[in-house]
């Protein structure tokens, strides 16, 4: 199974590829607002430090919600023109529009697919904060969403956590968008790490009803008695590909005495890959314990 690591520095580039990460998302700082777009200084450096693994780079002019204004779109388009022509061989970019009622902006998210052709274009996590007026339940809300981006040809992948906080929490959303999806492959993340991955799907809330797994798919026989693993029911609905931060805050350089209050510095502690956690997601995915 394909194992995507965010990142947004190099050394966090390096300790990913180093420790086995299969593909990296290249991201502006990911503490402050889930990551925005990233120098293409960056982007060019890990380019070139790592020429075989393959990259897909965000396109987010800022933090904060998902609906942008007309000059924030071109800016999108540049930052993709930009992209194409400093660093050719990306593999995609990841991006994501929705309009203010919560739906997907398909207009938008159309016209920025339609510039970065011939590029893979992953949908990000903007599809966990996407609404229906009217759904009368979570999986109804990701089932519109998954109708949308399937009218916008070019969409490649959605990176989802299927709505809720985090993957396992909504799993039983995830089983109903594999059901329904056509030609977008479906990246999980958010919550997957090597703890989440062996611990049992929790079971859905008893307000939602229960999700029937295609004729396809069949769970392991030890899930009568008790649910499967995260990584064990992944497997069975065919997922190839995860996505993982692998990260945590860690204490800088500087020292206690020395950290001064004011000009928006906020933390002080850096977003970092940890390298022993992306080898303990390699080995779980290849099939260790």
């Amino acid at each position: 199974m394909l194992l995507e690591v965010c990142v947004d520095s190099f050394d966090s580039a390096k300790t990913a590829v180093d420790n086995g990460a299969d593909r990296l998302e290249i991201c502006g700082p990911l503490g402050i607002g889930g990551g925005t777009s990233p120098s293409f200084a960056l982007v060019k450096k890990i380019h070139r430090a790592f020429p075989s693994t393959p990259l897909v780079v965000m396109v987010r002019p800022r933090p904060g919600d998902f609906v942008y204004s007309s000059s924030e779109l071109e800016l999108m388009k540049d930052e993709i023109d930009l992209l194409k022509s400093v660093v050719p061989s990306v593999m995609g970019v990841v991006l994501g529009c929705l309009l203010p009622n919560g739906r997907i902006d398909v207009n938008s998210t159309r016209s920025l697919v339609e510039r970065a052709h011939p590029l893979e274009v992953t949908f990000h996590r903007a599809f966990d904060m996407t609404f229906s007026s009217g759904a009368p339940a979570l999986e109804a809300h990701a089932l519109t969403a998954l109708e949308d981006l399937h009218s916008i040809p070019g969409i490649t992948r959605i990176l989802t956590s299927s709505l809720g906080p985090s993957l396992p929490s909504s799993f039983h959303v995830f089983s109903a968008l594999v059901q329904h999806r056509r030609r977008i492959v479906l990246l999980p993340g958010s919550g997957i790490n090597p703890t989440s991955l062996r611990a049992p799907i929790p079971s859905p809330s008893p307000s939602l009803p229960p999700i029937d797994h295609p004729s396809s798919i069949s769970l392991p026989a030890s899930s009568k008695e008790e649910p499967p693993s995260l990584l064990a029911a992944l497997r069975c609905l065919g997922i190839q590909e995860l996505h993982a931060s692998c990260s945590s805050f860690v204490e800088g350089p500087v020292l206690p005495e020395a950290r001064k209050e004011g000009m928006g510095m906020g933390p002080w502690e850096r977003w970092e890959v940890r390298g022993e956690v992306v080898r303990e997601m390699r080995a779980l995915l290849d099939g260790g314990d």
